[in-house]
């Protein structure tokens, strides 16, 4: 309780009003966020006015769920019984635990103890399950069908680590990987993250056909390769919140690169290299977003070299933002990329598809060096087709170059196109078209590339 003296004047409503608003204004200044007035009462004849002050001091701290995973839970709580709730303290605690990805959902339920006049906490978790098996398939024009599963095992030991093991299989390429990572090692932000696996993809080599009229041209597949590598990846890291994080990696690596119209096998080569990178990603939603950014930065160095390795060094960067304008989410993108004259071919930047350039086939520019902006206009269908259906148009500009010393304004490449989508239960369902075309000089014309037709449904691999 507070007493207020006040002498020669009445105390009027309006200056008690503001003298409550002062007092709640320094408690929570000094970290008492849920302090509140009680009562008051103002005693007129000694000009005093009483008044009774809730502090909002924590009294009881509930975990509501199945609790499976209540030491994590009760690891990352940063408050404690009978100290004064706060606001601030409460928010991190809450970021915390939904980065530990163990979550389906965490809410926080802030009550009044009727009986004691402080406050009680009431943690309201839905839990993931402990072990969960995963499947997933993609079918497209580029890799045909492909399917994927995986077995996760969370929370070993009780300590948040969670063990994957999963693998992707398509005609066109094939992936196996044990993963072990924890998001929040031992009540902090930090994260770490290894990664055993092996991995084949297969691409195709295209060569600009020749003999069409001026401003035409057309590029036609030559040859396949194959990109194999295995190897051992580890990464630690800082939490940024929920959006994001920096980390610090190594990278140990046999690879090769396979002429598939050849019987010649290359022997391995490999790799080892030093990776600073950061992804941000506050977007609302992975494969429509309405608002929100991704941000993917890093640079990767060679720091062992071995006998039969291969050192280069490479720059990475990819952004992208959406806004809404109307009805309308427009989305511009950026990509850029630079790496020395040593990066092996299996580590070349490429556009193409669907998703990277319009009117060009997957991996159809591939190089050293990498540039590419796209804009983007989506707009959500009132009537549903089943699933939520999505209209957009993208306007590509970029190329990929051999060197840095070949990278010319003049021979950068545009391409437009249409695509609509389905947000389906087994991933997004995507029909595209489109086109692409650049300007030549000497002499001045448009030079247009084929219509091309895309489709895609399910998750991408």
């Amino acid at each position: 309780s507070l007493n207020l003296k006040y002498k020669n004047f009445s105390l009027r409503k309006i200056v008690q009003e503001k003298i409550f608003e002062e007092i709640i204004s320094q408690y929570r200044l000094n970290g008492f966020s849920f302090a509140s007035i009680e009562n008051s009462f103002f005693d007129s004849t000694h000009k005093i006015l009483n008044i009774k002050l809730n502090k909002g001091l924590i009294k009881h701290i509930n975990i509501i769920g199945k609790n499976i995973y209540d030491y994590l839970i009760r690891r990352d709580i940063n408050f404690k019984e009978n100290e004064p709730a706060n606001a601030s303290k409460i928010n991190q605690f809450w970021n915390r635990l939904i980065s530990t990805e163990l979550f389906n959902s965490v809410s926080i339920d802030i009550k009044k103890d009727s009986t004691n006049g402080g406050i009680n906490i009431n943690l309201i978790v839905d839990e993931k399950a402990e072990n969960l098996l995963m499947l997933s398939g993609r079918v497209d024009n580029e890799r045909n069908a492909q399917f994927g599963f995986g077995i996760v095992r969370e929370n070993l030991i009780d300590k948040g680590t969670r063990v994957q093991f999963k693998s992707n299989l398509g005609i066109r390429n094939q992936l196996a990987s044990l993963i072990l990572n924890n998001p929040s090692v031992f009540s902090t932000d930090f994260s770490y993250y290894l990664n055993l696996y092996y991995d084949r993809k297969n691409l195709y080599t295209y060569e600009k056909e020749v003999g069409l009229a001026i401003n035409e041209f057309r590029n036609n597949r030559i040859a396949q390769i194959s990109n194999e590598r295995f190897g051992l990846s580890y990464f630690v890291g800082f939490q940024l919140e929920r959006i994001g994080k920096i980390d610090v990696g190594l990278r140990f690596e046999k690879q090769r690169e396979i002429d598939l119209n050849s019987n010649f096998f290359p022997n391995f080569y490999s790799i080892s290299t030093i990776k600073l990178g950061s992804k941000i990603d506050d977007r609302d939603n992975v494969d429509f977003p309405s608002k929100g950014s991704f941000l993917d930065v890093s640079f990767e160095s060679s720091f062992i070299q071995f006998s039969d390795g291969i050192g280069f060094s490479k720059l990475f960067l990819s952004y992208e933002f959406n806004g809404k304008i109307g009805d309308f989410i427009l989305k511009p993108k950026i990509v850029f990329g630079s790496a020395d004259r040593t990066l092996p071919t299996p580590e070349l930047f490429s556009i193409g598809g669907e998703n990277l350039f319009y009117g060009m086939k997957e991996d159809e520019n591939r190089g050293r060096q990498i540039f590419l902006s796209s804009l983007e206009l989506r707009w959500k269908s009132p009537l549903a087709l089943f699933f939520d259906t999505y209209i957009s148009a993208r306007y590509d500009l970029g190329n990929t170059w051999e060197n840095p010393e070949t990278v010319k304004i003049q021979t950068l490449k545009h391409g437009v196109g249409l695509c609509l989508s389905f947000d389906t239960p087994i991933g997004p369902s995507k029909f595209s078209i489109g086109k692409s075309f650049y300007f030549l000089k000497d002499p001045s014309t448009l030079v247009l590339g084929p219509l091309m037709g895309y489709y895609s449904i399910g998750v991408n691999f």
